[in-house]
């Protein structure tokens, strides 16, 4: 990706390079504080990650997509009750729903379709669901990390 790629305020409203149909004001917004995220030069590159990955999913179910939540700064994951060490906060996860479409069903294809959504996901949540890449390991509930 070059400079020309990055994020710049102007820039809001347009596509995520990489994508077809995810915008830079969708994978930002805060909606508990009503602002949107100032993400780093890094969390920029793995939104457009995050967001190329999702075109197959998007063209897949066609039909719009409805972000909850995307990147989450540290202090906003804190405050909203985030997982530590959630991909959240490196822009490499993703929470949405498909309006009309039942999330357990769409898990559970996306689950068994490697092709489709060949990385990580999460199982047990009723009324989102989260995709990360974080990994191709599917899990239940929060992760759980070793501590030192």
């Amino acid at each position: 990706m070059t400079t020309a790629n990055l994020f710049t305020w102007d820039k809001l409203h347009s596509k995520i390079p990489g994508s077809s149909y995810f915008t830079w004001a969708e994978a930002l917004w805060l909606p508990q504080v009503s602002a949107f995220a100032n993400p780093s030069i890094e969390q920029q590159m793995n939104i457009m990650k995050l967001a190329t990955a999702l075109e197959p999913v998007r063209k897949h179910y066609n039909r719009p997509i409805t972000v909850t939540s995307w990147l989450r700064p540290d202090t906003y994951n804190k405050m909203i009750g985030g997982a530590t060490f959630s991909f959240h906060k490196s822009g490499l996860a993703i929470d949405f729903i498909i309006p009309g479409l039942n999330t357990q069903t769409i898990k559970h294809e996306l689950y068994q379709n490697k092709a489709l959504w060949p990385y990580r996901g999460e199982l047990d949540v009723v009324e989102r669901i989260h995709l990360d890449l974080g990994g191709n390991t599917w899990f239940n509930g929060p992760i759980q990390r070793k501590t030192k």
